[in-house]
């Protein structure tokens, strides 16, 4: 399987202030600290998928709305 190394742009902080939402009441409904979801936020933090799929819920969004990647990914060959 190819190697994906790719940087992830997100737009949590748009989400959430369009949503009224505070960064604490967010990482509490999300399960994670107000600093993770600054950070996630920044772009200092890539979530796991797991906090990336209970941030969609929370803002009633598509996952895919939140977060993009900066650089294409290819498509695996089936090589391995």
């Amino acid at each position: 399987m190819p190697r994906v190394n790719a940087e992830l742009l997100s737009f949590v902080g748009d989400a959430r202030r369009a949503a009224g939402i505070s960064q604490a009441d967010l990482g509490k409904l999300v399960g994670v600290s107000r600093q993770t979801i600054g950070a996630i936020e920044r772009g200092d933090y890539n979530p796991s998928t797991l906090i990336a799929l209970r941030l969609a819920l929370a803002l009633t969004t598509p996952v895919e709305t939140l977060f993009t990647l900066t650089t294409n990914v290819d498509a695996p060959t089936g090589e391995q």
